[in-house]
This record gives C-alpha cells, sequence and structure tokens, in this order.
C-alpha cells in the first residue's frame, strides 16, 4: 500500500512539473523590451520664407532670405524610429525695399518655430543613414515695417504686426554618426502656410518657407 502511495505521488508531481514546462513561455518567445535613447543638440539654418500680398487685382510675392539656429532634444525608439522637438529662430529679413528721391519704405519678416516632428531612419551603413517625416507645430511670425522720410525725420514711421499660427510640413535628410553617441544631421524642410490676413481688400500672407540645417546631436 505503501508503495503504491509513493508511486501515485512520484506520478502527480512529474505531471505537475510538465504543465507547468509547457504553460511558462520560453525566454526565445518573451517580447523584446523597447529600446529608448534619449538625445540634445542644435545646430544652423538656412532659411528662406516666401511673402505674397494681393491688392488693386494685382499679386506681388517677395522672398525673406537670412540664417536661423535652433535647439532641439527627443528620442529615439528602437532606431529606427525618432521623435523631435525643435525651437528654431530666424532674425529679421528683408521682405520688401522701396526707395525713392524723398522716402524709403522697408518690411521685413522674422519667424520663431515651435515643432514636433517625427522621422522614420534607414541605416545605410555603420556611419550614415537617411531619414524623413512629417513635422507639425506653431510659427510665430512677426512683421516689422518702416517709414522713412528722407527731408524730415519728424515723419517717420514704424509698425510692428505679431501672430502665431499652426503650421505643418516635411523634411528628409542624411544622418552622420561622429562617434558612439554624437552625430550630424544635414536636413531639408519645408513648411506650408503660416499666415493669412485680410485687410480692406488686401491680402497679406506666407505661403510656405523652406530651411537647410545642419544639426549635432548627443545621444544618452
Amino acid at each position: 500500500m505503501k508503495k503504491t502511495l509513493l508511486v501515485l505521488a512520484i506520478s502527480s508531481l512529474t505531471a505537475t512539473t510538465a504543465i507547468a514546462s509547457e504553460s511558462a513561455p520560453t525566454p526565445e518567445l518573451m517580447p523584446e523590451p523597447i529600446k529608448t535613447e534619449f538625445f540634445v543638440g542644435g545646430g544652423l539654418g538656412y532659411h528662406s520664407a516666401k511673402a505674397e500680398l494681393s491688392a488693386l487685382g494685382q499679386k506681388e510675392s517677395k522672398t525673406a532670405n537670412g540664417a536661423a539656429f535652433h535647439i532641439r532634444g527627443g528620442a529615439y525608439i528602437q532606431e529606427n524610429h525618432r521623435i523631435t522637438g525643435t525651437i528654431n529662430f530666424t532674425g529679421d529679413n528683408e521682405l520688401w525695399h522701396s526707395s525713392g528721391a524723398q522716402d524709403e519704405i522697408n518690411l521685413d519678416l522674422a519667424q520663431t518655430e515651435f515643432l514636433l516632428s517625427y522621422d522614420y531612419i534607414h541605416a545605410i551603413n555603420s556611419q550614415f543613414s537617411v531619414f524623413g517625416g512629417a513635422t507639425v507645430g506653431m510659427t510665430q511670425n512677426t512683421f516689422k515695417g518702416e517709414y522713412i522720410d528722407l527731408d524730415n525725420s519728424l515723419e517717420n514711421e514704424s509698425a510692428k504686426s505679431k501672430e502665431t499660427d499652426f503650421v505643418y510640413g516635411l523634411q528628409a535628410g542624411v544622418q552622420y554618426k561622429i562617434m558612439t553617441n554624437v552625430s550630424a544631421d544635414f536636413q531639408y524642410r519645408h513648411m506650408f502656410e503660416s499666415y493669412s490676413e485680410s485687410v480692406d481688400g488686401a491680402k497679406l500672407s506666407v505661403p510656405n518657407n523652406s530651411e537647410f540645417t545642419v544639426s549635432v546631436e548627443y545621444r544618452f
């Protein structure tokens, strides 16, 4: 009788162990943890913004060109996906300038961009990768106008208008790995309309702006 009970106990223990082994996930089937790396950086760019003025049945467009600089930070997710927050600043870039015998008129445009971007990154080799994606955010357009009377400085006038609007766009570029935690981006970004205002039949808009940028970032 004792021998029979011992055999049954051993059989029961063996069966329980086998069931537990079958139900427990093997290490090979466990999902891999999501790898995330954060980064900070900054850089410089060549900024170009197109402005259009429509009035009295006529339309004229000008482009404001100049330097820009930016700071940014974000995260890499599984190496192929990057989320980036960027603050980009431009100077007062000239849009219109007219000069006559008695006066001058100047109109400048400055842009400050607050952007959130997504990029998909594809590695070509151990040092070079290509990327592309989309951007959304807000752009603050600041127009500065100045009238200069060459004969009487008391007649000089100036005005300033500032407005922040939603904006979206696309970007693409190449990334070069300088060392393990340091890389450089060469990027082109195109943003669509960020400003439009009509007053008394006249319309002023910024239908697009673009920028070539060079950035350096540090991962941690």
